[in-house]
């Protein structure tokens, strides 16, 4: 009999034993799927790449393949030439979505924000969207970004709201006829527009795309200068994006506090998850200005 108690008693510290080391490995478990659901937080990314070669040229091509995979981007906002070659175009497209990645077409002008511009952007849509026709699923664009910036016309130092009022009534009509075509428009804005122009954003959200991407270029308030965009954004049921700067101080009058070439990408990521945190927006993402500075800051860290 005491035999047998003792090895009942061996056999329970065993299995509390068991047990505790279970508990162990679970939580390990669980911290590594909060890690996991912590790069989560960052699924729909972009990126952002001017250079309307690389559709044609395989090393730049390359360049991004690998930018992407390092940062896991999922969307391409790629700007393209005006004819668009269905072999070359179509085989850079099908070559990123295999990779799990959509591609847009990134276009704009400050003309065609007004009146007489807007025709110009309606016919680069045209060419878009035929391409789109001719093409097969995987070859296709995934929609149009549109960055337009009414603001560097000559006439916003004089006329501002003349020149918003233009823009909205202009942006309506390019939304109307991309949704013809079928194809989807994410409207890039600045962080501003909500101090002077609260009316003309809101009509830009709720009239004139199917997405807004802001150009969050001041680091540091990323969220107080989103705050008005992700309401409306909410109100009107929109995604929208939040993009950062990463092109290095001194270019196109950017200073060290519109950017984070200083700082690295990993600051940026730090902001981008609290920002979503804090915002508990589902259709809230991210995007990265622009390829280039993005991809040597990348290859350094």
């Amino acid at each position: 009999m005491g035999h047998f108690i003792r090895w009942r008693e061996y056999r329970r510290r065993i299995a509390v034993f068991l047990w505790a080391g279970m508990l162990v490995f679970t939580g390990v478990l669980a911290g590594g799927c909060g890690a996991e659901d912590g790069a989560k937080m960052l699924s729909g990314t972009g990126i952002f790449s001017w250079s309307e070669t690389l559709p044609e040229k395989k090393e730049e091509q390359k360049q991004l393949q690998e930018t992407a995979e390092l940062l896991e981007i999922e969307r391409v906002f790629q700007a393209f030439p005006e004819s668009m070659e269905e072999g070359s175009a179509g085989g850079f497209i099908s070559d990123l979505g295999l990779r799990g990645i959509e591609c847009y077409g990134l276009i704009g002008t400050p003309e065609w924000g007004t009146d007489s511009g807007m025709g110009e952007a309606c016919r680069r849509i045209d060419e878009l969207a035929d391409y789109n026709g001719r093409v097969s699923d995987g070859r296709r664009l995934a929609g149009v970004v549109a960055d337009i910036e009414p603001y560097l016309l000559s006439r916003w130092d004089t006329q501002p709201r003349q020149v918003m009022e233009e823009f909205c009534g202009s942006m309506k009509e390019i939304y109307l006829h991309a949704k013809t075509r079928g194809l989807s428009l994410t409207l890039c804005i600045p962080y501003w527009y909500d101090e002077d122009y609260p009316e003309f954003l809101e009509a830009l959200v709720r009239d004139c795309c199917d997405e807004i991407a802001v150009m969050n270029y001041y680091v540091g308030k990323e969220r107080s200068h989103m705050e008005t965009e992700l309401k409306l954004c909410r109100q009107y049921g929109k995604p929208i994006i939040c993009v950062s700067e990463f092109q290095p101080p001194g270019d196109h009058d950017l200073t060290n506090d519109n950017t984070y070439y200083n700082r690295g990408l990993a600051a940026a990521e730090k902001t981008w998850r609290l920002i979503q945190k804090d915002s508990g927006y589902g259709k809230l993402t991210f995007a990265y200005h622009y390829l280039e500075p993005v991809r040597e800051l990348a290859l350094s860290r």
